[in-house]
């Protein structure tokens, strides 16, 4: 949450961090980290057990779990249908892999009929797999995923199988950005592909006033070039804004992680790593919006400023939040997400709704029944609560209490 993500600025490296920027540069540094969406371990663990379920739920029999991690190209996952496949690198302290193990093994442990953890070829030839989910935090350019999804294909047994469609493959990761996505669904496996939550990035971001996107940007090369950082907007130029507790992505902007031979720098993210007094900051679960900070986010200003969490309307304010951002013309999933606070799977339900409804088309646009629902909406004014007494009027009010026997 925004709100929070500028309270990283309040800790020990966030001051120092900050201290490296000129002066006249600083509004734009507390910006950028103002932007960023922080994703706490709890939050992190729940939102991806409970889309691993739902995706195992879709098969009718055992499922097979793989954490993904960097394996040398062209090195196969087996080396035999015994081999037993690490779950985490030799020698790697506990990272995203360790706790995508963790989260495998602790699933496995649960629902020992449903998931197996990291098996052999001939576990999972004597348990009939019916899929194997690949499991990750994040999916940035989407190489690492490719690599290991050939690595585990390399096995002559694995082929056949895959030859004969004797299994399904899914990837299943936190977040992703859309570059990774592509790369991951263009691999000859073909995987699904299900996130937990869409990757907010620099160029999504809706808050952000174009103004403000591009003095960002220029914040992002001018220091990056200064330290003689490679890699000014992140690892492929994604962008992103999204930060775990138990690590920053590469993809991220290179000034919030990276570092420099200059003496005076200071990484807000040293070695992609979270400081242990800026993981309170981190929100233990990630809540919808409040529907006026829905709509403000969907840039619809003047609607959230007559919009009360009790005031009485004719449709849920998420979906005037998603119809007052199609009117605008941002119909992707990303930016439904940035302003409702929803994930990726309510936020596409949400939008399935509307165009259920017939507020937007298949092809994602705003209908005529949808633009006259908007424009009614926003004609609505705010019943006034109360009424302030009319001096016209008479009330009588007595002067003194009479005493029992007058009556």
């Amino acid at each position: 949450m925004e709100f929070q993500s500028k309270n990283l600025l309040l800790t020990e490296r966030g001051e120092r961090w900050l201290a490296c920027f000129r002066d006249e540069d600083k509004q734009t540094a507390r910006d950028l980290v103002s932007g960023l969406t922080l994703i706490s371990a709890t939050e992190f663990e729940r939102g991806l057990v409970k889309t691993l379920e739902e995706v195992a739920r879709s098969y009718r029999g055992r499922v097979a779990l793989f954490a993904v991690r960097e394996v040398p190209k062209g090195t196969p996952l087996f080396v035999d249908t015994t081999s037993q496949v690490d779950a985490t690198p030799s020698g790697a302290d506990i990272g995203s892999e360790g706790r995508i193990a963790a989260l495998i093994r602790n699933l496995a442990r649960s629902d020992k009929k449903k998931f197996l953890n990291h098996p052999t070829i001939e576990e999972m030839r004597t348990a009939k797999c019916d899929a194997v989910i690949f499991v990750d935090d994040f999916v940035g350019s989407g190489q690492r995923v490719s690599l290991y999804l050939e690595s585990f294909y390399a096995n002559p047994t694995i082929k056949s199988w895959y030859s004969y469609h004797k299994f399904s493959i899914d990837v299943v990761a936190y977040s992703a950005a859309n570059s990774g996505i592509r790369t991951v669904k263009n691999n000859r496996l073909a995987p699904g592909m299900t996130v937990v939550r869409s990757c907010p990035t620099i160029d999504t971001k809706l808050t952000w006033s174009e103004e403000t996107r591009q003095r960002i940007i220029g914040l992002c090369f001018t220091y990056a070039n200064e330290l003689k950082m490679r890699m000014p907007l992140g690892y492929k130029d994604t962008g992103a804004l999204i930060i775990f507790e138990h690590s920053c992505p590469n993809n991220c902007p290179q000034i919030l992680w990276g570092n420099s031979k200059e003496p005076n720098w200071s990484p807000l993210f040293k070695e992609k790593t979270v400081a242990s007094d800026a993981r309170d900051v981190f929100p233990p679960e990630m809540t919808a919006h409040t529907p006026s900070h829905m709509l403000v986010n969907a840039g619809a200003v003047r609607l959230a400023a007559k919009v009360g969490d009790s005031f009485p309307r004719p449709l849920p304010v998420t979906w005037v939040a998603i119809l007052a951002l199609f009117q605008k013309g941002v119909s992707h999933v990303e930016a439904v997400e940035s302003a409702t606070g929803l994930d990726n799977k309510e936020s596409l339900q949400a939008i399935e709704k509307c165009i259920s409804f017939g507020l937007i088309s298949q092809k994602l646009r705003l209908t005529d029944l949808g633009r006259r629902e908007l424009h009614a909406y926003q004609k609505i004014s705010i019943k006034n609560k109360k009424t302030l007494p009319n001096d016209k009027e008479q009330y009588y009010y007595p002067r003194a209490l009479r005493r029992f026997d007058d009556f």
